[in-house]
This record gives structure tokens, C-alpha cells and sequence, in this order.
């Protein structure tokens, strides 16, 4: 993963896993869905004041 800090706050709030259909025999990640409380977690994290 390119971006590792986002993908461990996805990871961490509600996120997934899935495999990348752009990109066969790789695997891509996704946030909770936005509107939720998981995706305000998920940014407040990846934007860094959720330390």
C-alpha cells in the first residue's frame, strides 16, 4: 500500500479490504462509508488530529 497511514485508519474505523479490480492479483482499501461516524474517524485520523 502506497499509503499506509490511511489504510490503517480505514483499517482501524470500520474500513476494508477488497480485491483491486483495476489492478488484477492486488488488493485495494476502502473507508467506512461517508456520511458515517466510522468516515469522520477514518479522516480525523488520516488527517492526523486523531492522535
Amino acid at each position: 500500500m502506497r499509503d499506509q497511514r490511511s489504510c490503517n485508519c480505514a483499517l482501524s474505523n470500520g474500513g476494508r479490504v477488497i480485491d483491486d479490480p483495476a489492478r488484477p492479483g492486488r488488493k485495494a482499501w476502502r473507508s467506512a462509508k461517508v456520511g458515517t461516524a466510522a468516515h469522520m474517524a477514518f479522516m480525523n485520523c488520516s488527517n492526523g488530529s486523531g492522535r
